[in-house]
């Protein structure tokens, strides 16, 4: 499990790329989290790990599909 400096860093990340839908994408996160050094080999897996704080689908109506993050409700940003 991630400690809560990296946990809060997944947060703040999520959190600065939500657009008005409510959802970030996952390619702007990946640039946040790396601005904020955290370093991971697949996006995707990493924030998988989090899915207690983190909601994640997959527009396959795009080519290639666009993934999309949200923190769940309750989560303090």
């Amino acid at each position: 499990m991630y400690d809560s400096i990296v946990r809060g860093k997944v947060i703040k990340s999520v959190s600065y790329c939500i657009k008005d839908n409510g959802w970030a994408n996952l390619a702007e996160v990946g640039s946040e989290l790396k601005k904020n050094g955290i370093l991971y080999n697949k996006l995707t897996e990493f924030l998988a790990h989090f899915d207690d704080i983190l909601e994640i689908k997959t527009d396959f109506r795009t080519t290639p599909p666009i993934v999309y993050a949200r923190l769940k409700g309750g989560v303090d940003m």
